[in-house]
C-alpha cells in the first residue's frame, strides 16, 4: 500500500512572512521506494524540517521545492534527504530564473540526477515497490549543471514518453514517526528473491582484468575506463564498462541489467548475445547501438572514478554478477 504523510506546517505555523515556508509537505512510502514533495517552502521550512526529522527525510525521490529557487534545497537539507534524483517544475525562461544556478550546484555536489520539465517535458515516474522507472518526452541532460544545455519543450506539449532510467532500491527506509498518516491500498509487486554468483575483481579505469566466474554465469568484467579523456561530462562515451563471456557457450543477456552503487540501471536490449570468449562494451553516453557496443544514453557519468560497484541481474532479477573497483 501507499503511506501518505503530511509532514508540514507544524500545528503552530512557522514564524515567517513568507507563507511558502507554511506550504503542505508530502512524503510517500510504497514498498522500498518514496518520494518526498515539499511544495514552495525555503530556507526555514527545509531547516524545520531537518530539525523534526533530520535523516528520517531520506526518500528516493526529490521533487525539488519552489521550483528550485535560491534559497530552497539546501545543502542542510539535501544531506537529510539524500535522494537518487530530482525533479524540478518550471518554465525554461522563468521570470525568476528557476531552477536557480546555486540550487543545480548544491544537487551537483550531491551527486543528485535532475530531470527538468523545461528540457524533459512530461516526466512519469513508475515504482513497484523496489524499482523506479523514469520516462520523458524528451532526452535531455540530466547532469544539474548542464540541464540548460537541454533544448526547451514548449508548455503545454503533449506527446509519448520513453524509459530513460530505473532506480533500484537496496533495502529502504521507515517513513518519519510523526506527521499526519494514511494508508491507501494500492496493487503491488513483491520484488523476486535475488542470489548472487560470481567472483569480485577490483579494476582500474583502462586496466584490463579477466576473472574466473563461480556459479552459474560466465559473464565477468574485462575493463573498467571510469575516466574519460578530458572532462568527464563532455565525453561521457569514452566512459564506459567491458563485459566477457569466460564460458565456452554463447550467453544471452537480453533484459539483463546493470547497475552502479547509486542504482543507475540500464537494461540490455534485446536479441543480444555474448558469443564464447567474446565482449561487450557498455558505454554511459549516448550514440547508436551497434552490436555489442552499447550506449546508456545517460546525459551524466555513471561509474565514479575514485571506486563503484558494478551489479549486473539477468532477466529472472538474480544478481549474477558483482564487481568492485
Amino acid at each position: 500500500m501507499v503511506q501518505t504523510q503530511v509532514l508540514n506546517p507544524p500545528e503552530n505555523y512557522i514564524d515567517s512572512e513568507q507563507r511558502n515556508e507554511n506550504s503542505i509537505v508530502v512524503r510517500l512510502t510504497f514498498g522500498q521506494t518514496s518520494f518526498i514533495l515539499p511544495g514552495d517552502i525555503e530556507e526555514s521550512g527545509e531547516s524545520h524540517l531537518v530539525d523534526e526529522y533530520d535523516a528520517r527525510l531520506n526518500s528516493t525521490i526529490l521533487k525539488a521545492a519552489h521550483h528550485g529557487s535560491g534559497g530552497s534545497s539546501t545543502n542542510s537539507f539535501l544531506d537529510a534527504v539524500s535522494p537518487k534524483l530530482a525533479l524540478i517544475s518550471s518554465a525554461y525562461e522563468s521570470r525568476y530564473d528557476h531552477p536557480r544556478p546555486e540550487t543545480l550546484r548544491r544537487l551537483a555536489d550531491h551527486d543528485i540526477e535532475a530531470y527538468w520539465t523545461a528540457t524533459h517535458g512530461n516526466i512519469v515516474l513508475t515504482s513497484d515497490g523496489a524499482t523506479i522507472d523514469i520516462a520523458t518526452q524528451r532526452q535531455a541532460p540530466t547532469d544539474p549543471t548542464s540541464v540548460r544545455d537541454g533544448d526547451p519543450v514548449e508548455p503545454g506539449t503533449d506527446g509519448p514518453v520513453t524509459h530513460r532510467e530505473s532506480i533500484k532500491v537496496a533495502g529502504g527506509s521507515s517513513p518519519p514517526s510523526s506527521g499526519t498518516e494514511t494508508d491507501t491500498p494500492v496493487p503491488t509487486t513483491t520484488a523476486p528473491t535475488s542470489s548472487t554468483t560470481g567472483t569480485s575483481v577490483a579494476t582500474d579505469g583502462g586496466t584490463e582484468t579477466t576473472a574466473p566466474v563461480t556459479g552459474e554465469s560466465p559473464l565477468a568484467v574485462k575493463t573498467v575506463h571510469a575516466d574519460a579523456d578530458g572532462d568527464d561530462t563532455d565525453n561521457l562515451a569514452d566512459e564506459y564498462i567491458v563485459f566477457t563471456n569466460t564460458g565456452s557457450h554463447s550467453l544471452d543477456v537480453s533484459g539483463w541489467t546493470v547497475s552502479d552503487a547509486s542504482s543507475h540501471t540500464y537494461t540490455i536490449p534485446s536479441d543480444t548475445t555474448i558469443e564464447a570468449g567474446e565482449t561487450l562494451t557498455l558505454h554511459t553516453g549516448e550514440g547508436t547501438d551497434a552490436g555489442n557496443d552499447l550506449y546508456w544514453g545517460s546525459g551524466s557519468a555513471i561509474w565514479n572514478n575514485g571506486g563503484d560497484t558494478i551489479t549486473v541481474t539477468n532477466a529472472q532479477d538474480e544478481q549474477v554478477l558483482t564487481e568492485e573497483y
